[in-house]
C-alpha cells in the first residue's frame, strides 16, 4: 500500500486569513445605532471579482491590478434610536414655535432690546427644520416589506410624498415682510404646520415607554397648559383691540402693569372662564318644606294635593 501525501499551497493572491477580521466587525455593525452603512461598487469591479463573496474579500483589500474601493454611504433606519432622537429634537423646535409665536404677538413683539436673542432662537429653530429635510432625504422606507436604501429612491420617494411638501411649507421665508411691515411674529404661523412630527414623536414614546400612564397624564396636562395659553393670549388680543367696541367685560389696570403681569392677568381671567360651571339655582325653602310634607303623606297612606 502507498501511501499519498497531499501538500496544499497557499494561494499568494489572497491575503491572510487575520485579514478579513475587520469584515466580520463590518457585518455585526451594520445596523449599529440605527444607521445603515450601505457598500455599493462599480459594475467593473464585481466582473473582475466574479462572486459576491470574491467581491466581499478583494473590494477591502485591493491588489495592484484592482484599485477601486467601495462607495460608502449612511441611510438612516425608520425605526433606529437616531430617527427617534432626532424627532425629538424637531419636536422641541416646534414647541418652541408653538409657545413663543402667538405670545409674541399678543403681548410683547420683537424689538430693538430683545432683537438677537429672538433672532437666534427663530432661526436656530428654522435651521432645524432645514436639517430634518435633509434628514428625510438619508431615512429609509419599506417597500414590499424590503427596507430600501438606494440613494436616488430614497430621494424620488421623499420629494414624491406630502411630507415634504409640508415640510417646505414650515420654511416659507415670510419673515422678509419684516422690512416692510415691520416685526410680526404672526408671518411665523406656517412653522407651526410641523405638528406632525410632533405627534409622531409622542405616539412612538407612548408605545415604548415603561410607564405609559404617568406619559399620558404629563402629555394631558401640556395640553391643558397650552389650550390656556393661546385663550390667555387670545384674551389679550382682544383687549388690546378695545374688547370689540367695550371694556366692561375685561380686566382693568393693564395699562400700566408689566408684561408678566399682564400674561398671568389674562391667563388666570381665560382659565377662570374655561372653568366655571354654572351653578344650578337651589330649592326655596317652601318648595323643600311642600316636598317634605308630600313625602311624609305618602308614607302614612294619605294622597299628596
Amino acid at each position: 500500500m502507498t501511501q499519498c501525501t497531499v501538500s496544499t499551497l497557499p494561494d499568494s493572491s489572497l491575503p491572510p486569513r487575520s485579514y478579513f477580521m475587520p469584515l466580520r466587525r463590518f457585518r455585526d455593525q451594520l445596523h449599529s445605532g440605527g444607521v445603515l452603512r450601505v457598500v455599493t461598487c462599480s459594475h467593473e469591479l464585481r466582473s473582475k471579482c466574479g462572486s459576491r463573496s470574491a467581491l466581499r474579500r478583494r473590494s477591502t483589500y485591493a491588489s495592484g491590478r484592482l484599485r477601486t474601493g467601495p462607495h460608502w454611504s449612511f441611510v438612516f433606519d425608520p425605526a433606529g434610536r437616531l430617527c427617534y432622537y432626532w424627532s425629538m429634537v424637531v419636536s422641541l423646535a416646534f414647541l418652541y414655535n408653538l409657545w413663543v409665536i402667538v405670545y409674541r404677538f399678543a403681548f410683547q413683539e420683537i424689538n430693538n432690546e430683545t432683537l438677537v436673542v429672538w433672532f437666534c432662537l427663530d432661526y436656530f429653530s428654522d435651521f432645524l427644520y432645514l436639517m430634518d429635510i435633509l434628514f428625510h432625504f438619508r431615512t429609509g422606507y419599506l417597500e414590499d416589506g424590503v427596507l430600501q436604501t438606494d440613494a436616488a429612491k430614497l430621494r424620488a420617494h421623499y420629494m414624491n410624498s406630502t411630507t415634504f411638501y409640508i415640510d417646505c411649507l414650515c420654511l416659507l421665508p415670510l419673515d422678509f415682510l419684516y422690512l416692510s411691515i415691520g416685526f410680526n411674529s404672526i408671518l411665523r404661523s406656517f412653522r407651526l404646520v410641523k405638528i406632525y412630527r410632533f405627534w409622531a414623536f409622542m405616539d412612538r414614546t407612548e408605545r415604548h415607554t415603561n410607564y405609559p400612564n404617568l406619559f399620558r397624564s404629563t402629555s394631558l396636562i401640556h395640553y391643558l397648559l397650552v389650550i390656556f395659553h393661546w385663550n390667555g393670549c387670545l384674551y389679550h388680543i382682544i383687549y388690546k383691540n378695545n374688547g370689540f367696541g367695550s371694556k366692561n367685560w375685561v380686566y382693568h389696570d393693564t395699562e400700566t402693569a408689566d408684561v408678566v403681569k399682564q400674561y398671568l392677568q389674562s391667563y388666570y381671567w381665560c382659565t377662570l372662564a374655561l372653568t366655571t360651571i354654572e351653578v344650578a339655582r337651589s330649592p326655596t325653602y317652601k318648595i323643600v318644606l311642600r316636598s317634605r310634607q308630600s313625602s311624609v303623606k305618602s308614607q302614612c297612606g294619605v294622597p299628596a294635593l
